[in-house]
């Protein structure tokens, strides 16, 4: 990266902006949770579907959202693998997201689960 010469001549304000700056455009932070995948795609308009969420860097106190609805008996297996129970919804595809124990959404799959008229699990 070309750094202009006079960046000694900078005030330490615009040294900070350039750093900040910098550092948003650089590679993503590996140890951000990432979700990748879940099984089963598919459950009843009733909830209580178990799910196995996979992808990285999943910690106790995420939280996982199936559509607009936090997800029940958050369960973290590993920090690749973790189970939830959804929760009523009406029939349809819904985004499924999770969200770290800070509250920032990191990762989500777009219609990655379908409520159908299945009988609850």
């Amino acid at each position: 990266m070309h750094t202009p010469k006079k960046l000694k001549n900078l005030a330490l304000p615009a040294v900070l902006a350039l750093a900040i700056f910098q550092g948003a455009c650089g590679p993503a932070d590996p140890t951000a949770l990432t979700l990748t995948g879940l099984t089963p795609d598919k459950g009843s308009i009733y909830g209580n579907t178990t799910i196995t969420l996979t992808g990285s860097n999943f910690e106790a106190g995420m939280t996982v959202n199936v559509g607009p609805n936090n997800c029940t008996s958050v369960n973290v297996v590993s920090p690749t693998e973790a189970t939830c129970k959804t929760t009523a919804h009406a029939a349809g595809p819904v985004d499924v997201s999770v969200t770290s124990k800070i509250d920032t959404v990191v990762s989500s799959l777009p219609a990655a689960f379908t409520y159908g008229c299945l009988p609850p699990i």
